[in-house]
């Protein structure tokens, strides 16, 4: 080296506290070793930029000894640590505070793997493994087994109450010795099957008063008279095979529900159907009415019926749906499989339509009767021309208020 390289090596040697180990020349040797040409049997271990510390640069003036500059690359360039390596023979170059910070950071490698992967035991498990996939499989039965069980314990109130009353009418099947009696004071229902009733025997002529009393008395005993008195309940020519039906509705403007219920003429063709459907109509109404709910036939319909036949046990259980067999005016039958088809009327060409099931031909079993004449029909039949040549010019309608009249006049002389 010049004099003023190793004036300033020295300077720097002195202030790093080299010269404490041997004297200049030493260091010397350490820093700057000379280069040999014979190979070395193991190459020399590096060690890591993160174990030096920071450079220290000082100026070569001797004026300017007290004037250190340290630079900040290391606070600039800051890199994760890690573990250096090392040989058999080499001793590791990192003390405890590098060994903990290490092991800290492979605990937050191994935290950070854990939330990608899913981890499992002790071992990680890809996202698409066959393990990944048996797992969801009994997770998701496990679940299901779950709902499962809340879905019938929430059912359990209910069904409590529904069991009993299945329970009081299977033991009023099974021992009719012992047939609950209605309590109810004044209660007709079990006569409306007795074909010595009046309401039986003449029940066209007095269904709309039956129907008004039936109303009346199911609200009192299985309502509480929560239902409205002057509900509308009318009749209906158009419903074939439907026995009742209840239409619930609310005014416009969020006003007052309301609920009228419609009878077949067709099916409720009796008084104990009429007795049987009323019951099931009047619970529909009550659902909307009185709870404010349209469920159809679920739980709140369930506990009005339930509720009827505790009042009225010579009731029949009201079900879902009647079992009525429906008495047609006109029978069809197929010629190839014998099915057998009803009509109110006779409405069916046979020309057109052929059987449903095989597609065979229709013939109708009960053809229409010609009805007998009636006496006025006759009477007309016999006085039309003398009278329509006493009103000439007159119409038609004129000829036959005279007719009317005459007859009606010949019938009560006869009578009297």
């Amino acid at each position: 080296m010049n004099d003023a390289t190793s004036k300033s090596f020295h300077k720097v040697a002195k202030r790093m506290g080299w010269m404490d180990e041997g004297g200049l020349e030493e260091t010397e040797k350490k820093v700057f070793p000379k280069k040999t040409n014979t190979p070395t049997s193991q190459p020399q271990t590096r060690r890591p930029l993160s174990l030096f510390n920071s450079p220290v640069f000082v100026s070569d003036d001797e004026d300017d000894d007290n004037i250190v500059l340290k630079s900040t690359w290391r606070t600039r360039h800051t890199r994760p640590k890690s573990l250096p390596k090392t040989s058999e023979n080499t001793p590791p170059l990192c003390n405890d505070d590098e060994t903990s910070s290490s092991e800290e950071e492979f605990t937050s490698l191994l935290e950070r793997l854990k939330k990608k992967n899913n981890f499992i035991g002790n071992s990680f498990l890809p996202n698409n493994s066959k393990a990944r996939r048996q797992s969801e499989r009994a997770e998701t039965r496990s679940n299901q087994q779950v709902r499962l069980v809340n879905a019938l314990i929430g059912h359990q109130i209910v069904s409590l109450f529904l069991l009993y009353t299945n329970i009081c009418l299977h033991f009023a099947l099974f021992f009719p010795s012992r047939i609950m009696l209605c309590k109810t004071p004044g209660c007709f229902l079990q006569s409306l099957t007795n074909p010595s009733s009046s309401y039986v025997g003449s029940f066209k002529h007095n269904k709309e008063a039956l129907t008004s009393k039936l109303y009346h008395l199911y609200n009192t005993t299985v309502f509480e008279s929560k239902l409205p008195a002057n509900m509308s309940v009318t009749w209906n020519k158009k419903m074939r095979k439907t026995a009742g039906y209840c239409v619930t509705g609310q005014e416009k403007g969020g006003g007052n529900r309301y609920a009228r219920i419609e009878l077949s003429e067709k099916v409720c063709d009796s008084a104990d159907r009429l007795r049987d459907t009323l019951i099931h109509e009047m619970c529909h109404a009550a659902t909307w009415l009185i709870n404010s709910v349209r469920d159809g036939h679920g739980n709140f319909w369930k506990l009005y019926a339930r509720k009827a036949t505790l009042a009225h046990p010579e009731l029949p259980m009201v079900t879902r749906c009647h079992s009525y067999d429906i008495k047609y005016k006109f029978q069809y039958q197929c010629t190839r499989c014998k099915n057998t088809i009803g009509r109110h009327s006779k409405s069916l060409d046979t020309q057109r339509f052929v059987c449903a099931l095989c597609t065979g031909q229709l013939v109708l079993l009960t053809p229409s009767k010609p009805r007998a004449p009636t006496p006025f029909a006759n009477f007309v039949k016999e006085n039309y021309s003398s009278v329509r040549q006493e009103l000439a010019g007159q119409s038609h309608a004129e000829v036959m208020r005279k007719l009317s009249a005459d007859f009606a006049s010949k019938t009560k002389l006869s009578q009297s």
